[in-house]
């Protein structure tokens, strides 16, 4: 019996836990000291940054940043996958084999043609390539066009017709130049506004359909060379969606041609030949806008997207006449639909996203009721979803694009019971959160989860989530607070031994939660920092007992002191003048006693640091070197040179080692973020780093010291705010937790 578990290193299975009712804990990537990480912009904020010492070793017994032992992994996960495409909306996406190397790969329609090759266990690494076409576009269909063992893609491209691009073991990204194999060219009354691909006159070649804005639809038969326009139907309407499907279950495929704008369906009858008859239309409901077909039981279907996402199924004769519709999901609006037999009984199931975002629930019925098999906490946006054999075990896998910015390319594994591998979710609020972060704020040696809940008007709230021993987490405390929470950072800034908790507001207001050491916190009456603060953090500059509070604001970085009867207050001392440095760390870089700062965003960009003069008084930033977009550092040897630091970068990780002859930079090409979690979590005895970002990036650490990707990037659930690796099921393993924008608390738990 084959495994539904995808076949690497690490795997996660994802639970959620939704902000509401139950936990998890807090740290920061300013403070890459702690074990576990938060964002360094309005996500979250460091926790503790005085505390970074040197880290070259990474023994077994190797210690973490902050003093303890580094959290250890099993190596052994179970996961969804998630691969990072790029910025620009969402458009359609295939699975093909481009270069011929017998694994699927993944390309999607984003501004142009983005590729990804498959590993053939369902992860997927991005190529550099971009295949840009001429107009409008998108990605339609993918078939071995040319007969050379290689899947080539289908463009449609409006006025500009059709275009086939030629799959390639050698082309950048898998596809050749635009139109080598065939171009169809349309008149602009002509727009193209479909197409579907398959062998319509059973010669075992991939012929194509087009569908033109002015009523067309034209067949191009393959002649293994090329495409040869060998009929056209008309008086279709406006042919906005057509699918290539079986409808009668004799001559081979028919066209199912879609009508959006007089909601209407005709079907069009394959002779066997490639000829085709067009039925009568037939109303849909109002406003549809897709169908999906699918036969079980010797009888044909379609489920039937309209208005403003209603989801039905209605039965589809062989004659185009279409049967009662049945309404699924009565309440919920839909964005996107796909159709298959997951669990092999001879019985379909749909797959169907929310088209709020964050959900897809799995449908199955006995007859013409319909229920929900499976709601899935998915991603931010998931959209354009289907049901496909991803990893090449013959079982149907959940995909879809995330259409959220950056678009992803996400899937969950089939478990072979009629599920697919998924978050389980355990409700902590209905709305979104702006920030989160993971610390132990009552002391009893477990994680924790603040989360920021997101605003409504004149209303925000800070929620506090305690660990629990048996896994999970328990709701604490809810705090009022004036305006949207972005910012944590961590410190006992009342000298009782409990943790307190530092607050940037969406109006820079700066706040302080005092904590009572048991989960509770009490929110002061706070200042007004710099206009449009991004970050903060909390660190002690001058020397004198307790910390001080640094802000990053367009203009520069301002320290503010303690103030009597007051937490901190006016006059602010500054700490750089110019630019919009985002705060990065806090560390003793130069090894002389006294915290030096370590901000990007000056000069041509990478990072900078000035160094601690004592007093509170720092002299100006001094370029590193060299320019990198910084999504995350950890100062990993500081003190005497040499030096070395890792910086997250867009393009994966920079290992720069920082001599008195300057800066080098070595990269480790994979996915980038803003959250960097320090650990064992291949359980080799090396340490390891999680990077969370869009998705969450395991990278691997090697015998010299050095890292490199795994090639795993894990479905986390979607806009990370924060990213841990501790115990958070209760079963004595390191799990990862990530607090999402969505809601939710997810746990890629070990196995």
């Amino acid at each position: 019996m084959r495994s539904s578990y995808v076949p690497v290193a690490a795997f996660f299975l994802l639970l959620t836990v939704h902000c509401g009712s139950e936990t998890a804990e807090t740290a920061s990537p300013i403070d890459p000291s702690t074990a576990d990480a938060a964002a360094p912009d309005d996500a979250s904020d460091p926790g503790t940054p005085g505390n970074l010492g040197p880290r070259d070793d990474a023994g077994p017994d190797a210690q973490g940043p902050d003093g303890g032992p580094l959290p250890v992994g099993t190596g052994a996960f179970l996961a969804g996958t998630s691969t990072l495409l790029g910025d620009p909306t969402a458009g359609d996406w295939q699975l093909a084999d481009l270069n011929g190397d017998g694994k699927r790969d993944v390309a999607a329609k984003l501004g142009s043609f983005v590729t990804a090759f498959g590993t053939g266990d369902g992860n997927f690494q991005k190529t550099a390539a971009y295949l840009q076409g001429t107009g409008p576009f998108d990605l339609t269909a993918a078939a071995d066009f040319d007969g050379d063992g290689k899947d080539d893609l289908v463009g449609c491209f409006g006025n500009n017709g059709l275009r086939v691009f030629r799959g390639s073991a050698t082309a950048p990204g898998g596809v050749a130049p635009e139109g080598d194999f065939a171009t169809f060219a349309f008149g602009s009354a002509d727009y193209l506004v479909s197409c579907a691909t398959a062998d319509f006159d059973g010669d075992g070649k991939p012929d194509v359909a087009i569908g033109g804005q002015n009523g067309t639809v034209r067949i191009g038969r393959n002649t293994g060379t090329s495409l040869t326009a060998t009929g056209t139907l008309t008086a279709l309407g406006n042919p906005y969606r057509l699918v290539a499907f079986d409808v009668d279950g004799q001559k081979g495929k028919d066209l199912l041609a879609l009508d959006r704008n007089s909601a209407t369906l005709r079907v069009l009858l394959n002779d066997g030949t490639g000829a085709f008859t067009a039925t009568a239309p037939v109303a849909l409901p109002a406003s549809s806008f897709d169908l999906v077909p699918f036969r079980e039981s010797s009888a044909t279907s379609i489920a039937v997207l309209a208005g403003a996402g209603t989801l039905s199924v209605i039965p589809l004769a062989a004659n185009g006449t279409l049967g009662a519709p049945v309404a699924i999901g009565a309440g919920t609006s839909f964005g996107s639909v796909a159709a298959a037999d997951i669990d092999a009984d001879g019985t379909i199931e749909l797959a169907a996203a929310h088209l709020g975002g964050g959900v897809i629930d799995v449908l199955a019925h006995a007859g013409n009721a319909w229920t929900v098999r499976q709601s899935i906490r998915a991603n931010w946006l998931p959209t354009r979803v289907k049901l496909v054999d991803v990893n090449g075990d013959a079982r149907p896998d959940l995909a879809w694009l995330n259409g959220g910015s950056p678009v992803t390319f996400d899937v969950l594994p089939n478990t072979g019971a009629g599920t697919f591998v998924a978050p389980e979710t355990i409700a902590l609020d209905a709305r979104p959160f702006a920030g989160g972060a993971f610390a132990d704020v009552n002391g009893d040696g477990r994680k924790d989860v603040l989360v920021a809940v997101d605003s409504i008007p004149n209303q925000s709230y800070v929620d506090v989530h305690l660990g629990r021993a048996g896994g999970g987490f328990t709701k604490s405390d809810r705090v009022t607070i004036s305006d949207r929470a972005y910012g944590f950072s961590f410190s006992d800034l009342t000298g009782d031994g409990k943790l307190d908790v530092v607050v940037r507001t969406s109006y820079s207001r700066i706040l302080v939660l005092t904590g009572d050491g048991a989960g509770h916190f009490t929110a002061g009456a706070g200042f007004y920092g710099p206009p449009d603060a991004f970050g903060h953090a909390l660190g002690d500059i001058d020397g004198v007992a307790g910390d001080e509070l640094l802000v990053s604001a367009p203009g520069g970085v301002r320290a503010f002191s303690r103030q009597p009867g007051a937490f901190f207050g006016e006059p602010a001392k500054t700490v750089t003048e110019t630019g919009w440095p985002m705060l990065r760390a806090l560390t003793d870089v130069d090894g002389d006693g006294k915290l030096d700062v370590v901000v990007s965003g000056l000069f041509a960009g990478g990072l900078a640091v000035g160094r601690g003069l004592g007093g509170g008084s720092f002299a100006t930033p001094a370029s590193l070197g060299p320019s990198l977009t910084v999504g995350a550092v950890v100062p990993m040897k500081m003190g005497a040179l040499p030096r070395r630091w890792l910086v997250v970068g867009a393009d994966g990780l920079h290992d720069l080692a920082e001599t008195a002859a300057g800066t080098t930079d070595k990269v480790a090409a994979g996915p980038g973020g803003s959250f960097v979690v320090r650990a064992d979590w291949s359980g080799d005895g090396i340490e390891d780093l999680v990077i969370g970002g869009a998705t969450i990036a395991l990278y691997r650490g090697k015998a010299d010291g050095s890292f490199e990707w795994s090639g795993q990037s894990l479905l986390g659930g979607g806009l990370a705010q924060a990213v841990g690796l501790f115990d958070a099921t209760g079963d004595g393993k390191a799990d990862i937790a990530v607090v999402n924008h969505y809601g939710g608390v997810t746990v890629l738990a070990a196995r």
